[in-house]
């Protein structure tokens, strides 16, 4: 099951691999036309490189994230829910789905832009090169050539090289990102225990709509989504490991409530624990 990993650290970069290749192709929305396949969440990581016009994210309540055009990659981490209107010109893309392993495990990319379960949008440098990535993965994808899927690898492994690098060189850039990452990090190592607004503010030495405001702004979701998404990730983990009862498992990642865990549960990942349990 996933586990959350830094891209910088030089151990993950050693040990990541494509396990699969999912999907590899060339896509359009007509304006207004809604895509909902993942309004209740991918189980798989992707990238979206536009062609033409523009596209609408929106999370899974209904809010607007970004608007995407040409010179902007989109990455959609594993359990994102989201979903994707055509703007007013419509909007072809090319998409890549595809799942990463380390250490024979399923992973999710974790760094810099990406702290969470949602997709987030990077105006990237060589916008060409990302397009000439993709045009080579869609064309070798699915056919019979000798190679194609190593090809097809091959190409993810620059986008994500690429991808993560522009991120680095954008987000870093920020004093205010560099800020946040401290409440981003104290989120990480105590979000199984009640983690208050004030004491995040304080971390970040400003007031709590503040931090909430930019966190949301850099982050891409309030600290308290954040802190959900990390207990549900670790929880799924806990139920695969099949050592401990639904209950056990809501204990162990901070809820009180086993009710108000299942139905957090289950409207993050599209299933009920005990249903998740059966599906693995």
């Amino acid at each position: 099951m996933p586990k959350n990993q830094n891209i910088t650290d030089m151990s993950f970069e050693n040990s990541i691999e494509i396990t699969e290749v999912l999907l590899a192709h060339k896509c359009t929305y007509r304006s207004g036309e809604t895509c909902t396949v993942y309004s209740k969440g991918r189980n798989f990581c992707g990238f979206v490189c536009p062609l033409h016009g523009t596209a609408i994210y929106r999370n899974s309540e209904g809010e607007e994230m970004f608007t995407v055009g040409i010179g902007e990659i989109v990455y959609l981490p594993e359990m994102s829910r989201y979903t994707v209107e055509g703007g007013e010109k419509g909007f072809t893309h090319y998409t890549v789905n595809f799942l990463l392993g380390a250490d024979g495990d399923n992973i999710t990319l974790n760094f810099a832009p990406l702290f969470g379960d949602m997709p987030v949008k990077i105006a990237v440098e060589d916008f060409d090169g990302f397009k000439t990535l993709f045009s080579k993965a869609v064309s070798a994808f699915g056919t019979n050539m000798f190679g194609a899927t190593l090809l097809v690898k091959a190409q993810i492994f620059e986008m994500i090289h690429q991808f993560f690098s522009d991120a680095i060189r954008t987000k870093g850039a920020n004093g205010e990102y560099d800020v946040l990452v401290k409440a981003k990090q104290y989120i990480e190592d105590h979000f199984c225990e009640n983690i208050r607004a004030k004491d995040l503010s304080h971390i970040c030495s400003m007031s709590e709509t503040n931090l909430r405001r930019k966190f949301r702004e850099y982050i891409g979701q309030p600290p308290l989504d954040y802190q959900i998404g990390l207990r549900i990730r670790r929880a799924r983990e806990l139920l695969l490991e099949r050592k401990y009862n639904v209950s056990e498992v809501a204990l162990l990642v901070g809820f009180d409530d086993v009710n108000y865990f299942s139905r957090l549960f289950k409207k993050r990942v599209g299933v009920s624990p005990q249903v998740f349990e059966k599906m693995y």
